[in-house]
C-alpha cells in the first residue's frame, strides 16, 4: 500500500469526499482541533495515525513538521549526551549505551536529509 507523501491531510481528506466534521466524527476529535492540525498549526498524535489509517496519508511530512527545525536539537542533545556518557567509566553497558546513541544519531541525520 503506497502512501501518499506529497499531499496535506486536507488535501488527503477532501480526495475521499468527506468534510472536516466526518473525519472529527471517526477520529472523535474536536472539530477545532482537526482544523488547526490540518492548517499545520497544531500537531496531535491522535490525528497523525488517524489520516494514516483512515486515508492512508504518509506520517513523514507530519513527523518533520514536529520536530521541523528540531532535528539539530536532538542531534545536539544526543551529542552532549555522548560527551557525557564518554566521560564516565568505561563499563561494558556504557559501551553499549555509545554504540545506541551513535546509532540513533546515524539515524536522526537519514530522516533529516531525507526531508530537506
Amino acid at each position: 500500500m503506497n502512501k501518499q507523501p506529497n499531499i496535506s491531510p486536507s488535501q488527503a481528506r477532501k480526495m475521499h469526499h468527506l468534510k472536516i466534521n466526518d473525519l472529527a466524527y471517526l477520529l472523535e476529535m474536536d472539530q477545532g482541533n482537526l482544523s488547526r492540525f490540518e492548517a499545520g498549526k497544531i500537531q496531535n498524535p491522535k490525528a497523525i495515525i488517524g489520516y494514516h489509517i483512515l486515508l492512508n496519508l504518509s506520517i513523514e511530512n507530519s513527523i518533520a513538521q514536529v520536530f521541523e527545525g528540531g532535528f539539530n536539537n536532538l542531534s545536539d542533545r544526543c551529542f552532549q549526551l555522548i560527551e557525557k556518557v564518554s566521560e564516565g567509566p568505561k563499563t561494558p553497558k556504557n559501551r553499549l549505551r555509545l554504540e545506541g546513541l551513535n546509532t540513533v544519531v546515524t539515524r536522526l541525520m537519514q530522516f533529516d536529509n531525507a526531508h530537506e
